[in-house]
């Protein structure tokens, strides 16, 4: 994919949040984009840039991962509560701890914990699962979009790398077309129609 498409993919890209600041994906587009007809002060731009957008890569990715490591302290937690304690599934209100009905003889059912599958349905259901699954996808959608702004930010020592050389072609271009204007422009010329043969006597 080349740096313009790039680029203007970025531009398309939803605002993210990385260390409490809000960046676009237009901010990022412009970040990365090049000026062909700068290319010196580009290339010299290109590290520095790198570098910004590499520190705010780490940082959404270490969001993204405390992101991922706080819903699993909370899931496998709230999983193993429920389906180790009598208490804790009785305050979850599982049916099966609440009220585990009577056997086929009438005799009362003793409670019981859920099932690990019943209690990661019942998980699904609550609220905090759709906080931390936000958090997540939030994150997930922050480390991505910089990632992709950081490895535009690195193409564009080679779109230099092109520019210069397109830069110079053209030069040697004009330098041949110049060349060969002067020395047309410096061959003798013959003035007036060419001289009769010599006669021979």
């Amino acid at each position: 994919m080349k740096l313009n498409e790039r680029v203007q993919g970025i531009a398309e890209l939803p605002p993210v949040v990385v260390n409490g600041e809000e960046y676009t994906g237009s901010y990022l587009a412009l970040m990365v984009a090049l000026n062909p007809n700068k290319a010196l002060e580009e290339a010299a731009r290109t590290p520095q840039l790198v570098a910004e957008l590499g520190r705010l890569a780490a940082a959404a990715h270490r969001a993204k991962q405390e992101s991922e490591v706080a819903y699993r302290i909370w899931r496998d937690g709230t999983l193993f509560s429920v389906t180790n304690s009598l208490e804790a599934a009785k305050k979850a209100g599982f049916e099966c701890a609440v009220n585990p009905g009577t056997d086929s003889k009438g005799k009362d059912k003793p409670a019981k914990c859920p099932s690990v599958s019943v209690a990661e349905t019942w998980l699904r259901t609550q609220d905090e699962y759709a906080e931390y699954y936000s958090t997540t996808i939030k994150a997930e959608e922050a480390w991505a979009t910089i990632h992709a702004a950081l490895d535009a930010a690195g193409q564009r020592t080679w779109a230099i790398r092109s520019a210069e050389d397109n830069q110079k072609d053209r030069e040697v271009s004009e330098s041949r077309r110049i060349e060969k204007i002067d020395s047309e422009a410096n061959k003798p010329r013959r003035k007036g129609p060419p001289p009769p043969p010599a006669q021979r006597s």
